[in-house]
């Protein structure tokens, strides 16, 4: 089949050239192209009894003047076969059976004895096929140009067997790119460009690397390689709060502390070359950069992009290169599919997680029902939606409603939620902007709901510096705007606790050092910034920097192979990451691969500010522990606006509507109408 399939493809080739040279079929025209009808009507009875007359037409007067006259040379005259009748009679007798005549296109002599007698022993090498008349009419005229005389290829019978071997008949003639640049230069450069190579592994052996997961890669590193590169994806422009130009000082210092092994990184003398693509926070973007990148500058490894709608992409497209993708913002519950990200490692944690902590959560209050309000945009509702699908059997708290809101919800509609709520909840859970929580408590205080029958949790998954933390988030500030509201929302404050993911370490080396690094210019850096202010998200970029640093160390250290393996490298995380990082211990679970970061759960004190009630910690990537700050100072289960100052059930004692306490009560009646006495109830 392979011998047939080359043979039809190299007559088909041949047929081409023979036919935009057909007015040069009488060797004594020397400079004249025209062909004339009486010049046809003479092959075509002396040599050709098979090429009836009216098949002239289909090479029209007209055409003459589109074949230069220069291209009458392209073929000489000793090469053009005589086509002798008997020739013809006993090659259509024996062969035309099997091959069907408008297949059957004229086979140079010199060509087919170097092709014919290595490829098809079936077809002698004096076989010399008629032109059928719908294969001329196969071959626009306006084609007959685009054929230089230097593009004209003698095909040898060792390279023809090469290059068609496995070349797919299905292919049309104008897209066939079975004959590659480096094989026939004669085809131009242009051409060339738009083949890719990875259609044909067979033919770029060289270049061309499968995957474990039966995949193409278009470059293989050399063991000798010893640069590591480094394609950075990240918005120029600012979106969610972060940017390059906001966390470039952290990749920066990274950088500059992997390349002079101030981290204990051994890359066996490697050095590391980075390069910034911009990806606007757009899906499109973001894969135009990932293909860029990989055309010209090869990378290594992938880093970004933060935004998860470009990085769900990015991260596929990384699965299938198998290259390896490190992620330091992220919030898809999408990513958790790990048969579809191969090679994804998140360094700001899956949001997920926040559903183990609400259980975590509910095994320390003791409440196991709750009702969700969250807001439409795309962070809050990605936790929302965590904590739904975490909810029920698997955990061991149940979400009785859910209700969304945004900043254009009318006061009266959240009203009328919190109105249904109190029917069958008296624990709320907000995933909302901290600074919108003040406006919805103060309404569900209007209803009443500040009377220490009711708690409310705000979790959102939001990332602040320390300077937020300070001034904001510890601080009276979520509550306190020095308004006639004020005192109103002190007091159902004191019903909140607010979980947030643990804040980075306040390293003062760290932000000294990055005011430094930050304006350096590095020959082999390509980044374009050189500002020294850091985003919320931007120590967790340094984390992944490092994280990727100590896999490559641990690779190259255990003899386990190539390390832009992104297969190899995600297998290894959790064993390879050693680092202390700028965002605390870096600890993957498995088989996730997904970094377990660390929660605060706070609580308000008397003055208004807010302390930490208890930490979540991952010690390790199996265990988790819970610390509480020095309990002579804070009561371990917070502090709550009830009369014995504990935390008010998740179902009233009455139940919702009084329904307990009435049915008590009328039991109560009923002693007494026996002579006890009745008790008051409190």
């Amino acid at each position: 089949m392979c011998l047939k399939t080359a043979v039809s493809v190299v007559v088909v080739i041949v047929a081409q050239l023979l036919l935009s040279s057909v007015n040069t079929l009488d060797p004594n025209l020397s400079s004249n192209p025209a062909v004339t009808e009486e010049t046809h009507d003479v092959i075509s009875k002396e040599t050709n009894d098979t090429i009836p007359k009216e098949t002239n037409d289909t090479i029209p007067k007209k055409t003459n003047d589109t074949i230069p006259k220069e291209t009458n040379y392209a073929i000489p005259k000793q090469t053009i076969p005589v086509i002798v009748k008997e020739t013809n009679d006993a090659t259509l007798k024996e062969t035309n059976s099997a091959i069907p005549k408008e297949t059957i296109p004229v086979v140079e002599k010199e060509t087919s004895d170097a092709i014919l007698k290595e490829t098809n022993p079936v077809i002698p090498k004096e076989i010399n096929p008629t032109i059928p008349k719908d294969t001329s009419d196969a071959i626009p005229k306006e084609t007959n140009p685009s054929i230089p005389k230097e593009t004209i290829p003698v095909i040898s019978k060792e390279t023809s067997p090469a290059i068609y071997k496995e070349t797919n008949p299905a292919t049309p003639k104008e897209t066939n790119p079975a004959i590659p640049k480096e094989i026939n230069p004669a085809i131009p450069k242009e051409t060339n460009h738009a083949i890719p190579k990875e259609i044909h592994p067979a033919i770029y052996k060289e270049t061309i690397v499968t995957g474990s997961n039966g995949k193409c890669r278009k470059y293989t590193k050399s063991p000798d390689d010893n640069e590591y590169r480094i394609a950075w994806l990240a918005p120029k422009k600012e979106y969610y709060n972060f940017s390059a130009a906001t966390s470039v000082g952290a990749m920066k210092l990274a950088l500059k502390r992997i390349q002079l092994g101030e981290l204990n990184h051994d890359l066996k003398g490697g050095t590391l070359r980075a390069k910034w693509y911009d990806t606007n926070c757009d899906s499109k973007q973001a894969l135009q950069a990932f293909v860029q990148s990989i055309e010209d500058f090869d990378p290594d490894v992938i880093i970004g992009p933060p935004c998860s709608t470009g990085l769900r992409c990015v991260a596929q497209l990384g699965s299938i290169w198998n290259l390896p993708v490190f992620s330091w913002v992220s919030d898809l519950l999408d990513f958790k599919d790990k048969d579809k990200y191969t090679t994804l490692v998140r360094l700001s944690g899956p949001l997920y997680a926040t559903s183990e902590i609400v259980r975590q959560t509910s095994l320390y209050f003791k409440w196991q029902n709750y009702a969700l309000i969250s807001d439409k945009a795309a962070p809050y509702e990605a936790v929302a939606v965590a904590l739904r699908q975490a909810a029920g059997a698997d955990t061991n708290y149940t979400i009785r409603s859910v209700h969304y809101v945004t900043p254009d919800t009318k006061d009266s509609e959240i009203k009328e939620m919190m109105q249904q709520i109190k029917k069958f909840a008296r624990v709320i859970i907000f995933v909302v902007p901290y600074h919108m929580l003040r406006h919805y408590l103060l309404i569900a205080h209007s209803l009443d709901m500040a009377n220490g029958e009711f708690a409310f949790i705000c979790i959102n998954g939001d990332v602040f510096t320390w300077e937020v933390m300070d001034t904001k988030i510890l601080s009276d500030w979520g509550w306190k705007r020095n308004d006639t509201d004020d005192e109103k929302a002190r007091e159902i404050f004191e019903s909140v606790i607010h979980i947030i993911m643990d804040p980075p370490n306040k390293d003062e080396e760290f932000l000294n050092e990055i005011k430094n690094v930050s304006v350096a210019d590095f020959p082999n850096w390509e980044i374009p910034f050189d500002g020294s202010e850091l985003d919320a998200h931007a120590p967790y970029l340094y984390d992944a920097m490092i994280t990727w640093a100590d896999c490559v160390h641990y690779i190259l250290n255990k003899s386990l192979g190539n390390p832009r393996n992104g297969s190899l490298m995600y297998k290894q995380v959790p064993e390879a990451s050693k680092s202390k990082g700028i965002t605390g211990s870096i600890v993957f679970n498995e088989p996730g691969r997904d970094r377990m970061l660390n929660y605060r759960v706070l609580d308000m004190l008397e003055d208004g500010t807010f302390y930490n009630l208890y930490h979540f910690k991952y010690a390790d990537k199996k265990f988790m522990r819970i610390e509480s700050d020095d309990p002579t100072l804070y009561p371990l289960g917070g502090r709550w606006p009830t009369r014995d100052g504990k935390r008010p059930p998740d179902i009233p004692v009455c139940g919702f509507d009084g329904e307990k306490c009435v049915e008590e009560s009328e039991s109560m009646e009923a002693a007494c109408s026996t002579g006890c006495r009745p008790l008051t109830l409190a």
